[in-house]
């Protein structure tokens, strides 16, 4: 799942490719070819991501799309088909599994440090450190989620069956992060007072280590949570 033009799986889809699975694009602007083929798109897919978006899921002029893609989650939930969330994706998980989306008191944009509930558990060596940030939305979990990091400003990732959400952007390369801070990024950059030249020096040193531990995440995710190792059907 993702948007026509933030469709870039970055480190998770390299990661992903590595270990077997192929993908399969549902576009979120493009419901309409897709709504009416959800149980078969399921069905057929061994896991499902939901990439990030610059949309808010309550915005209403997206409303179509957001509950589109909340019937393909929620039919994957009752399916046992794992799913990963990364940032909207992961605001999507908590729609449509019975949380709240809401506007953040502040936005999180730039490298931030990730903090494990259990800093002594696999999750947490996984999750714990400096991820990339870019969201303006956070959300309250479903119930009976667990908790598995946080930031200062907002919930970081949870767990829910075999559905992993993640607030920040373990995907994002180099290139990802030179896209987002272009035309309205740049905007939003320095009106948080983050300055657009500095960021990306900044993840030209980080994505070096970035990588390696997305790398790991995809690992922990699809051992620990999804049950799975090599895929034999699709991805969406």
């Amino acid at each position: 799942m993702a948007n026509i033009t933030d469709a870039d799986a970055g480190f998770i889809g390299q990661s992903l490719r590595m270990r077997g699975y192929a993908f399969t694009e549902v576009l979120r602007e493009h419901h309409e070819q897709w709504v009416t083929r959800v149980a078969d798109l399921v069905d057929k897919a061994d896991l499902v991501l939901s990439l990030g978006s610059n949309w808010s899921a309550y915005w209403p002029e997206v409303a179509p799309s957001v509950e589109a893609e909340a019937t393909l989650l929620r039919r994957a939930y009752d399916q046992g088909v794992p799913i990963l969330g990364i940032c909207f994706g992961a605001q999507m998980l908590a729609h449509a599994l019975g949380g709240r989306v809401f506007a953040a008191p502040e936005p999180e944009l730039g490298w931030c440090l990730v903090q494990a509930s259990d800093p002594q558990s696999l999750a947490g060596s996984v999750l714990a450190g400096e991820w990339m940030q870019w969201h303006g939305d956070t959300f309250e979990v479903p119930a009976d989620s667990e908790i598995l990091a946080s930031s200062d400003c907002a919930i970081q990732a949870f767990r829910l069956g075999k559905c992993l959400a993640l607030q920040f952007h373990p995907e994002a390369t180099e290139s990802v992060v030179s896209q987002w801070s272009a035309g309205q990024g740049q905007c939003e950059l320095i009106s948080a007072g983050v300055d657009p030249q500095d960021l990306l020096a900044q993840t030209r040193i980080k994505v070096v280590d970035a990588q390696e531990r997305c790398d790991g995440l995809v690992s922990w995710f699809l051992a620990d949570v999804a049950g799975r190792s090599t895929a034999h059907k699709s991805t969406y």
